[in-house]
């Protein structure tokens, strides 16, 4: 897995456009074609902008949800790409202005920012790694009542921490990683993720972060730079 650091002075990587860069660029782009909330009539996106301009999904991801939480306030997706500026120079001028450094990304994700972002470059394939894993032809990692009582014990956490704007952050970004099982799983680990630090507190306990985490650890590679290797899972235990 590759791991991604940032610093405060250097927010590029070694692939790519770098992040710092996306903002500006996109903006550039947004400003030359022209603002539209649909598409229609020539204009383009903000989101549309940003892919466009970025050189790959991960990239697009990341500085998107910045941008929605930084200038929109985490709106839902649906209203997105509803403009808090009047005209092109003004929207363009606020997406240019969109942070990428280090502190935004601790903003944005929390204490675990950095391995976030680590599982987003790590999920940026184009087909489903595991569609033939046990969990997948099974369906069992989801299957009883254990995996939703990891979810509502992650999200529990999150909430009565402070932290439920950096949990819907890396889910926004990690449900939308990989394809097929593998995204289910991206979006999975995220949520055990940015709660990892606080393992033992409200009622969050290892087991769940396992079970949260584990089947990308068991077929993707690491979600946090301290983890161990899962041990694998029966079919038999997937429920309990």
């Amino acid at each position: 897995m590759t791991r991604f650091v940032l610093s405060e002075s250097e927010s590029g990587v070694d692939a790519g456009v770098a992040l710092g860069v996306l903002p500006a660029r996109a903006a550039a782009y947004l400003l030359a074609s022209g603002w539209s909330a649909d598409m229609e009539g020539g204009g383009v996106t903000v989101g549309a902008a940003l892919e466009r301009c970025a050189e790959s999904r991960w990239q697009y991801l990341l500085v998107k949800e910045l941008y929605r939480w930084q200038v929109r306030g985490g709106v839902r997706d649906d209203l997105f790409e509803d403009s808090p500026a009047e005209t092109n120079s003004e929207r363009a001028a606020v997406l240019s202005a969109v942070r990428t450094d280090s502190a935004a990304l601790a903003e944005l994700f929390g204490p675990q920012w950095a391995d976030m972002v680590s599982l987003a470059v790590a999920g940026d394939f184009s087909e489903d790694r595991m569609v033939d894993s046990l969990e997948a032809v099974d369906a069992g990692w989801w299957a009883g009542f254990a995996w939703p009582a990891a979810i509502d014990a992650a999200s529990s956490v999150a909430v009565e921490s402070g932290r439920r704007n950096q949990f819907l952050a890396a889910f926004n970004v990690a449900c939308r990683l990989g394809h097929g099982v593998s995204r289910i799983a991206a979006a999975d680990a995220s949520r055990g993720l940015v709660v990892r630090d606080l393992i033992g507190v409200h009622g969050f306990d290892l087991s769940h972060y396992d079970r949260l985490t584990g089947p990308w650890r068991r077929h993707i590679g690491a979600v946090h730079r301290d983890d161990r290797q899962p041990a694998p899972t029966r079919a038999s235990e997937w429920g309990t």
